[in-house]
């Protein structure tokens, strides 16, 4: 009795394990199938998009093309309803932190949603990068103001949460029309939480 128990459990054992075995070796991705913004901007080879979650919206964007006139941008469409507009994100602005959460490395960038209107509404955004899994998150968004000129982006070099990032704004005094230049220098400050948002701090 022992005997036949014995060679039943080996035998159900042993089809189990050939279940769990994988005959087809893991597929690599070639450089015509992988994303081209995740690969010009990250060096990784991976079927996933750079998508950017509109705010004020329930659009996303997946990021696609990129443009170097005026400054450099890689561009996404969304649609939202009946409007259409356009996400351009700042990549040579992209800042990469020390800092991590839950597995991703943080990084921030600007990025610019445009639309039918005049406005050209600029944001700063938190996104998370998890190169194993070959992955871009957006995280959270604050706003910076419309049709403003960036300056530079600083990022406080610590590996823990939360962490100071620092922006360089022109934006245009009460009295300036939404035509003319922006000549005011602004600072503004933001942080990063333990939990992934950017918090105004000014």
């Amino acid at each position: 009795m022992r005997l036949v128990l014995s060679v039943l459990l080996t035998a159900v054992l042993s089809i189990a394990l050939l279940g769990c075995q994988s005959t087809e070796p893991p597929k690599e991705i070639s450089l015509a199938q992988a994303d081209p913004v995740m690969l010009q901007l990250f060096s990784i080879k991976t079927l996933a998009g750079f998508t950017l979650r509109v705010p004020q919206s329930e659009a996303v964007a997946r990021l696609s093309t990129f443009v170097e006139t005026p400054r450099p941008w890689v561009s996404g469409d969304y649609s939202d309803g009946p409007v259409r507009g356009q996400v351009l994100l700042g990549y040579r602005d992209l800042q990469m932190t020390n800092a991590r959460l839950a597995g991703s490395q943080l990084m921030v960038a600007p990025f610019v949603v445009t639309n039918q209107g005049s406005g050209s509404f600029w944001y700063l955004g938190l996104f998370g990068l998890k190169a194993e899994s070959g992955t871009a998150t957006h995280l959270s968004s604050v706003f910076l103001g419309d049709r403003i000129e960036l300056r530079g982006i600083s990022v406080a070099a610590s590996q823990f949460l939360p962490l100071t990032v620092t922006t360089e704004l022109l934006i245009r005094d009460a009295n300036q029309a939404m035509a003319e230049t922006p000549g005011l220098l602004e600072l503004r400050r933001f942080e990063i939480n333990p939990q992934g948002q950017l918090l105004a701090l000014d």
